[in-house]
């Protein structure tokens, strides 16, 4: 009998995509502006370098997140240059964690940008136990195929680290945000962690133009705290 595999960017997508949504675009709406509207999808990158180039000063970002590996790729790609990374409306979960990190000049203009973890806090540990029970569970896995995807996991936790690294980014922001709570010590149970500027310049984050837009907050379907 034949046995499937699975992609760890499908089986991950929980951690990274926050709920329904159509799926990304990329275009380019200026000699220098890439505008990003959607969800980040497996083969995401292979868009992302038909209109990326030398000239590109800034990215406009909407999105609610997407697949860890394809949005890694393209945040290492923002951070090599001289790039500014601008929301409006959205960007969480792998927007936040990798498009947003990247920006070596980053903007919130009437937007929000919200995290709840990434694969080196919510995918290690006993976290990393869950993970393995639900593939098993949801899937019927083979070990093969577990070893597989466990693999690819390390490999993408070595190069999420590289990039925080490169940005100065602390990896503090991710493990408080993959609990529930947020790191509020409340005993609340939040989707995502929206920082303010205090918040932000604490794990590295520094010099953000704008702040979490209310308007936008009130329109979350999902709890958030703000912090």
């Amino acid at each position: 009998m034949r046995k499937t595999t699975f992609p760890l960017g499908a089986l991950v997508l929980a951690l990274c995509f926050a709920g329904p949504a159509a799926a990304g675009v990329w275009s380019k709406t200026g000699p220098n502006t890439l505008l990003f509207e959607g969800v980040i999808r497996l083969g995401d990158y292979d868009g992302f370098a038909l209109v990326f180039g030398p000239a590109i000063r800034e990215i406009v970002v909407n999105s609610e997140g997407g697949v860890t590996s394809e949005a890694i790729r393209i945040g290492h790609a923002i951070a090599a240059g001289d790039i500014k990374v601008t929301v409006v409306e959205k960007c969480l979960s792998s927007c936040a964690n990798y498009f947003f990190v990247a920006g070596r000049r980053r903007e919130i203009r009437g937007g929000v940008v919200g995290y709840h973890g990434n694969v080196a806090a919510c995918f290690t540990g006993a976290f990393r136990d869950k993970v393995i029970a639900g593939w098993k569970e949801r899937y019927n896995m083979s070990e093969e195929d577990i070893r597989r995807n466990l693999a690819e996991m390390d490999r993408e936790m070595s190069e999420e680290a590289r990039l925080l690294r490169i940005m100065g980014v602390s990896q503090e922001l991710f493990d408080r945000t993959c609990v529930d709570d947020k790191g509020m010590g409340d005993g609340g149970e939040y989707a995502f962690l929206l920082p303010t500027r205090l918040t932000f310049e604490k794990y590295g984050l520094w010099g953000i133009v704008g702040e979490q837009d209310p308007a936008v907050m009130k329109s979350l379907p999902w709890a958030y705290v703000l912090d």
